[in-house]
Parts: structure tokens; C-alpha cells; sequence
């Protein structure tokens, strides 16, 4: 995944991404005072500093040497971050970062919670505001990740209290979304469910602002990352079937892969885990190539597959959209049909999910919204036409509308698409936020896409957006916080 936002677009954006982002950990504390009065004091201090460690941070990034960062980390981070990469991870991600985002100017510094600051800068390098959000622990940074665009909507979108009921919190809703999109701060289709069943369904802004039309709940979105879930069932519903196993090699169901090397080394459990080493499919090649030559899964191995692995399959981890187009490929090989056909005949059929698709994204279908991202000095929103793949594949942008999501959530949980036990892997599995019962937590972000499901199958929120990450994301963790009764107190 690369920041810079001519050409191209990162479906990596809104994911917690092992190479960008550590995800806040569950181990303990690590320091500790001895008195409660040291306690007291330490906590004082470490909050008044609090601002001033986030300019360290930026800081180190600015000096163009990675021994700055390191040692940040000494006094700056958990060790629970530290811990997450490997100093060659470190040194790799401090390249990658002051190469596409050189000197930065920080301009905001919003605590937007306990846990959670949000920094925006401005680099010499992009033509948006950078936006760094951290995850904070004892007053030091347990997380981060930079996303590109617009001003965050962060946490508390819509501010609503806790505790009301259904019909007033539609009504409220309802105002607050509204107004939103009449300041150009949200563009989509929001809906919430009991049991299943929708409660709330609107459509907000615009799905083409050349022509006026608006956003419905007919209209159907690029859903970015959130498609890997579709691709992750679709492997599901072969290895319950016993097609394929999660430790065959790509060698194994592609023999024509061209790297045979690779293809011997990487296992279909390696693909799933983002642990294969395989790199991503947004990369130099993918800025100056025609799109339109990118369809089928195996068009895009000519973006990859001759390279070398990053790393050792199963050594560690780093999001990996190639790995994704690769199980694609997979299921095309296995099923004996195209990945797209597959899908539409074990997934969205018999999920009842009529208007989604791997559909052409020419900004010419009237149930299709075309995607904005801020570009240039003045962030005038523009088409995203240009910057992803004109189809969707099996890393991400599918199309869908938000009663279709609310479809898909329903089949899985109702035995319609796996039987129990491959249920139980799908939900339970490293990539699937790992949360108690049968909850899930997916998003997807790129260019003028940004999406959210949210849902433990009693309550459901499902946000569709086709504004900059991380407008769907953090509005679907929001409404979910409500509607579950997990919302902080309102003012």
C-alpha cells in the first residue's frame, strides 16, 4: 500500500494492517509506580505530555533516521507495540513512510477519547492532509494508523445519547445524517437491524454530483476490503466440501503460477492469514499501468508474482491484497469457473443478495455511486474513476447495497452458506474481529470508499460510503456502540 493518491488507491486504508498499524494489544501494563502518590504523579505527567511525545513522534519521522524512531520507542510507545514488528518491519515501514510522505507539518492535535488521538499534518509530499490516529494506553502510543484525506469524522459522527429508544434514535438520526451531508461531511446509506430486521434504512448525499442523483437504498457501493469476507467464505465453502485444505500450497490448485518457487513455499492458510510474504498489487507497476487490463483474478499476478517474498511464509504478518487475488484464483481453479460466477452462484443467490456484483465501475450504471476523493490544495472532491481497478476482484470493491450487506450477515449466521463447524472458522478466525458470541467487525476503505459492517447478529450496523475512510467505518462502529447500549454517555 502507497499514499500517494494520483493513479491508484489502497483497499489497506481502513484495515489494521500489520505492516502500517499496530492494533491495540491485551497485555498488561508494563510500568508500574510503587506508591499511589508516584502513581498519581507519573499519570499527571505522562497526560501533560501527552501532545508533546506525539510531536517527538512526528518528529522522528522528519529526521530521516530510523535510530530517531527507535529511540522514541524507548520512552513513546507500549511495549505491546514495540513488540508487534521486527526492527527490519520498523526499518521498512520508516522508509516507506518518509519516502511517500517526506516532511510534515502537524496542524491538529484532537483528543477524541481516552484511548484515541487523532494528529493531522500536512506533507510536502501529498496534495491531502495526512491523518494519524493513535491508539493511546498509559498516555503512550499502542497503535497507529495513517490514513489520507479529508478532515476524520472520529469518534462521536453523530453524538447520540445512550439509551433511547428505537423511533428516537431514527428520528435523531435521521437529523444528524442529514445535516451532515448537506456539509459535505457524509455521502452514503446507513442501516440498522434487531434480529435481522432493518430498523432504520437512509440514503445520504450524492451517487453522481455531475448529474445531482442522489444516494437511495437501491444504490450500490464499492465496499473495498470488506469483499476479502466474501472471498474468505467462498474458500470456506471449499474446504468444507474438502476441494482444497488450509495447508495445500498454491502449487497445489495453481501449477501454473509464475513463481514456482512461491507457489511451493505459500499455503492457502498463509494466504488467508496475510503471513505468505507475497507483497501487494497497488505498487509501481500498478501507477503506470492501463487498469483496464486488470479483470480476472491472474491479470494482476503480472504485479507481483515475479517478486521475492517480503518474508518466510508464516514468520510473520503484513496485509496483503495479492495474497487475496491469489485464493481468488484458487477458487477459479478449484470451482472450474470464473470467481465472480462462482460467487453469484454460492453466495449472493442463495443469500438473496440480488443488487450486488462484481460489476463494471465506469461511472455510467445509474444504481452504481461513484466514489469522491479530495484532490489539490482547496481538497475539491473528484471522481475516483482512475485510481482503483475498473471491476471489483476478490481483494475488495465489489458493489453492494446495505440490505444486501444485511443479507450476507444474516446467511452466515443461518447456516444458508457454511454448516456449523465452517461457520464457526469463519467467524472465529484471526482476520475476523475476535469478539465473544458470533460478532463480526469489517471495514473497507480506499479513494472515495469507506465501509462498515458491524454486527453480532442480535444488533447490526452497516454504513456505506463512497467518501475518503474513515467516513463508513467509524459511523458503523458508532451506531453499533449505540444500538448495542456500548456508547459513552452524551452530552
Amino acid at each position: 500500500m502507497m499514499f500517494k493518491r494520483t493513479a491508484h488507491g489502497s483497499w489497506a486504508l481502513a484495515l489494521c494492517m500489520i505492516a502500517l498499524t499496530g492494533c491495540t494489544g491485551t497485555e498488561d501494563a508494563e510500568d508500574s509506580v510503587s506508591s499511589a502518590e508516584g502513581e498519581k504523579t507519573a499519570e499527571a505527567t505522562l497526560a501533560d505530555g501527552l501532545p508533546q511525545r506525539l510531536e517527538a513522534y512526528i518528529a522522528a519521522l522528519n529526521a530521516g533516521d530510523v535510530a530517531q524512531l527507535f529511540a522514541f520507542y524507548e520512552h513513546g510507545v507500549t511495549d505491546s507495540y514495540r513488540d508487534r514488528r521486527s526492527e527490519e518491519e520498523d526499518r521498512a515501514f520508516y522508509a516507506m513512510l518518509t519516502d511517500d510522505l517526506g516532511r510534515l507539518e502537524i496542524e491538529t492535535i484532537d483528543r477524541e477519547s481516552h484511548e484515541r488521538v487523532t494528529l493531522v499534518a500536512r506533507s510536502d509530499r501529498q496534495e491531502v492532509p495526512v491523518r494519524f490516529v493513535f491508539d493511546i494506553r498509559d498516555e503512550r502510543i499502542d497503535g497507529v494508523s495513517i490514513r489520507l484525506g479529508g478532515p476524520s469524522p472520529g469518534a462521536g459522527l453523530v453524538k447520540l445519547p445512550r439509551g433511547i429508544n428505537d423511533e428516537e434514535l431514527a428520528r435523531a438520526l435521521d437529523h444528524r445524517l442529514a445535516a451532515l451531508a448537506a456539509n459535505d461531511r457524509f455521502s452514503g446509506a446507513v442501516l440498522l437491524a434487531r434480529n435481522g430486521e432493518a430498523f432504520f434504512e437512509g440514503a445520504y448525499g450524492l451517487a453522481d454530483r455531475a448529474t445531482g442523483r442522489a444516494n437511495t437504498m437501491s444504490t450500490a457501493f464499492d465496499i473495498g476490503s470488506v469483499t476479502k469476507l466474501i472471498t474468505r467464505t467462498a474458500i470456506a465453502q471449499l474446504l468444507q466440501e474438502k476441494k482444497i485444505a488450509l495447508d495445500g500450497r498454491i502449487a497445489d490448485y495453481l501449477p501454473d503460477f509464475p513463481n514456482a518457487q512461491v507457489a511451493e513455499a505459500v499455503t492457502v492458510q498463509h494466504l488467508l492469514d496475510h503471513s505468505s510474504g507475497l507483497g501487494d498489487i497497488f505498487n509501481n507497476r500498478w501507477r503506470t499501468a492501463d487498469k483496464a487490463q486488470y479483470i480476472e483474478p491472474r491479470d494482476f499476478f503480472a504485479l507481483f508474482a515475479d517478486e521475492d517474498l517480503l518474508f518466510a511464509p508464516g514468520s510473520r504478518r503484513r496485509y496483503s491484497n495479492a495474497g487475496f487475488v491469489v485464493l481468488g484464483a484458487i477458487v477459479e481453479a478449484v470451482a472450474g469457473e470464473p470467481f465472480a460466477q462462482y460467487v453469484e452462484n454460492h453466495i449472493f443467490d442463495p443469500a438473496g443478495m440480488s443488487r450486488s456484483g462484481f460489476e463494471l465501475r465506469d461511472g455510467k450504471n445509474s444504481g452504481h455511486a461513484i466514489g469522491y476523493a479530495p484532490m489539490g490544495d482547496g481538497g475539491a472532491l473528484v471522481p475516483n474513476l482512475g485510481m482503483l481497478p475498473v471491476q471489483g476482484c476478490p481483494a475488495g470493491s465489489s458493489m453492494h447495497t446495505a440490505e444486501d450487506l444485511l443479507r450476507l450477515d444474516r446467511a452466515l449466521r443461518d447456516g444458508t452458506l457454511l454448516d456449523p463447524e465452517w461457520t464457526a472458522w469463519l467467524f472465529h478466525s484471526p482476520n475476523v474481529l475476535p469478539r465473544a458470541g458470533y460478532p463480526i467487525g469489517v471495514a473497507g476503505g480506499a479513494p472515495g470508499v469507506s465501509a462498515g459492517l458491524e454486527s453480532n447478529g442480535a444488533v447490526t450496523a452497516i454504513v456505506l460510503s463512497n467518501f475518503d475512510p474513515p467516513n463508513g467505518e467509524a459511523l458503523a462502529r458508532e451506531l453499533f456502540a449505540v444500538i448495542s447500549g456500548r456508547a459513552p454517555e452524551v452530552e
